[in-house]
């Protein structure tokens, strides 16, 4: 990641149109007392007015100085936590896509130069409209020796997901898209971070966890898909939601937490065969199979035989 400084390139204050003019004191010292007199009372109003705008100028000069000194310390602080490494996942309790939500009808998260073009109102209806996961367990530990290399293609559960962690003590979103029958998947990482809340662009490559955190994602969709693993929706409670409403705040979201299935499905026939061939449980890559027209997704699958070994039990932080 560059310099935080470098991040604010071309970042200009708001400009301010020039103070009333004081054209009504021009030649002041060739008038004569009473003439004096008579033009100080009638400039008076614009002075007053004029002192009153330099002040509004210099406060909201203040406020912009303020606004720059939050977004520069935020970035600074990534800078610094992306270099310290190594990254540690734990385990994370609850949803906070709604601070997140929060913060950005506030106008208060720091963009970037890569991420100028969310705006907060695109913001706010990417998470409105996202099914949120609560990412709890090690997933890639979860699936052991049979975790799948990455790099495979891999499908979201749905269309728009939001996966959320908490990784060294700092809390990281993820939101993922995908279009129906494209492989393509387009996501946006926010970090908090300082006290702030940071939206990354492709400095996200750069950034120390994201590798850890998509790995993630990877390996909780390939599970998914699988039925290697399960998710049961926990609902937000509607008392509490209630009240946020009436006080215009984003309300909590339901959300997803994933778990290992109790009975994990092994593609039938799998485990057949000689004592030599048999194998330990693998997946099966998915993929997509290709026709003249069109295209369809061949899903990952659970192959192999489960007394062989597959998952590693030590995948709860």
């Amino acid at each position: 990641m560059a310099d935080g400084s470098s991040m604010f390139a071309g970042y200009e204050p708001e400009a301010y149109p020039p103070p009333a003019s004081l054209a009504a004191l021009v030649n002041f010292e060739s008038l004569d007392e009473a003439g004096q007199q008579r033009v100080a009372r009638a400039a008076l109003p614009d002075l007053v007015r004029d002192i009153a705008v330099a002040q509004e100028r210099l406060r909201l000069k203040e406020v912009d100085l303020a606004d720059l000194k939050r977004r520069r310390d935020a970035l600074n602080a990534i800078e610094q936590w992306s270099a310290s490494g190594p990254f540690r996942l734990e385990q994370n309790d609850c949803s906070r896509v709604h601070r997140l939500a929060e913060v950005c009808a506030a106008g208060q998260l720091v963009i970037i130069e890569e991420t100028k073009h969310l705006t907060s109102e695109h913001l706010q209806t990417m998470l409105a409209v996202g099914h949120v996961f609560v990412v709890r367990h090690d997933w890639s530990a979860a699936l052991g020796d049979a975790a799948p290399a990455e790099g495979g293609d891999f499908n979201l559960p749905f269309e728009r997901c939001i996966f959320e962690f908490r990784v060294s003590g700092h809390n990281i979103i993820i939101v993922a898209t995908q279009a129906e029958g494209c492989s393509e998947h387009a996501a946006h990482l926010f970090v908090e971070c300082a006290g702030q809340w940071v939206a990354l662009g492709a400095s996200a490559q750069s950034f120390g966890p994201t590798h850890l955190v998509w790995h993630q994602v990877f390996a909780i969709c390939v599970a998914l898909e699988a039925e290697v693993a399960t998710s049961s929706v926990t609902r937000a409670p509607e008392a509490l939601n209630r009240k946020r409403e009436r006080k215009g705040a984003p309300l909590l979201r339901d959300f997803h937490v994933i778990d290992l299935a109790r009975r994990r499905r092994v593609a039938p026939g799998a485990s057949g065969g000689s004592q030599q061939s048999r194998k330990r449980l693998h997946f099966r890559r998915g993929h997509w199979r290709h026709f003249e027209a069109s295209k369809t997704w061949i899903k990952w699958c659970l192959v192999g035989d489960p007394e062989l070994g597959f998952v590693d039990k030590e995948y709860r932080l």
